[in-house]
């Protein structure tokens, strides 16, 4: 044996004991059992966790939580239960202070329930859209002796009655005035028929706020012009909207749409071809621009408007009551007379109603 080989046979003596202790071994293995354990009961929890979530989702899939109901719809619920005496208008002018702020229609329960001339609306309106309800508490007119004021009441025929109601008006003051069906002009279709428009108007005004698409949003002519500045009638539409607006008077006399229900806006993107034509009449000096006498009093269950984009990025608005004359939004008493084979492609875009 050399003698490096008894250095390193010395050196080895030395470090390393002849007997291990064999309680450290069993400490260190017992420790070591330990940390495994504990890694396996945590992946064990995690994976049922991960089991457990997929479960209450696809659980909640197939079994989706009921939507929560809506609220009542028609104003507080003090306004269609209260039982102070409605008012009775007695002239033409409002005798509700204004400016109304909310207005909302009831079922009044001492009247007729029955008749199927209208449904009555579940919403109230409020702002701008009630401001002018006051101006239509019209008193019926001298009516025969069967005690209906829409029997022949100038203006009411024919009328199909329906459900009687109270409407209550609220001011900017806090202060209620109700006013009950049967004491309006035309026993409150007249004012029935108003409401609906309004309501109609206030929802598309509403959507068109929230709208992505700006230039083509369906929007009242005021909503509009609160907005937007007026542009030449020959500035051509690039894309364009056609949009419905319910109507619930129309014609020369005019005529109540009845059965009279909340309808909303309807639209369409006018299509190429229909949207040319419509240029083409609007831009063009021989199409028959004129000034008009506004005598169109409205030819069915809709007023049209189109909306849209020039090709200079102006926004632009047309608006009418008859498809066979059209103005410009926001210029006084400025539009045109579209072609025939215009008129027929428009037509064919109306929804029913």
């Amino acid at each position: 044996m050399t003698d490096i080989e008894d250095r390193v046979r010395s050196v080895l003596r030395a470090v390393v004991p002849a007997e291990p202790d064999t309680q450290r071994l069993a400490a260190g293995a017992l420790r070591y059992h330990q940390r495994a354990r504990r890694r396996r009961i945590a992946g064990a929890v995690l994976s049922a966790l991960v089991i457990l979530a997929a479960l209450v989702f696809v659980v909640g899939l197939l079994n989706p939580p009921p939507r929560g109901l809506h609220a009542e719809p028609m104003g507080p619920p003090s306004y269609c239960t209260a039982t102070a005496q409605p008012a009775a208008p007695s002239s033409s002018e409002s005798i509700a202070p204004p400016p109304v702020v909310a207005a909302w229609i009831c079922p009044d329960l001492t009247g007729a329930a029955d008749g199927a001339g209208w449904q009555l609306p579940g919403e109230p309106l409020t702002g701008q859209h009630a401001e002018s309800l006051d101006a239509w508490l019209l008193p019926p007119n001298p009516s025969p002796s069967s005690g209906n004021p829409a029997d022949l009441e100038p203006g009411c025929t024919p009328v199909i009655p329906g459900p009687a109601y109270t409407l209550a008006l609220q001011t900017a003051s806090g202060r209620t005035v109700t006013y009950r069906s049967k004491d309006l002009s035309c026993g409150g279709a007249n004012l029935l028929a108003y409401f609906l428009g309004e309501l109609a108007d206030q929802e598309a005004d509403d959507r068109a706020a929230a709208a992505p698409d700006e230039a083509l949003a369906c929007r009242t002519d005021r909503a509009w012009t609160a907005r937007h500045q007026a542009v030449p009638l020959d500035a051509a539409f690039a894309t364009a909207r056609m949009c419905f607006a319910p109507r619930y008077r129309s014609g020369d006399p005019e005529q109540f749409i009845q059965p009279m229900i909340t309808r909303s806006y309807q639209s369409t993107l006018l299509p190429e071809e229909a949207l040319a034509m419509l240029n083409k009449d609007m831009t063009s000096p021989s199409t028959g621009t004129f000034t008009g006498n506004g005598a169109c009093y409205g030819e069915g269950a809709w007023a049209y408007s189109v909306v849209g984009l020039t090709y200079s990025g102006q926004y632009k608005m047309l608006a009418t009551a008859c498809l066979d004359e059209w103005w410009v939004v926001g210029v006084s008493r400025k539009g045109f007379i579209p072609s025939a084979a215009t008129r027929t492609a428009l037509r064919s875009l109306v929804p029913p109603g």
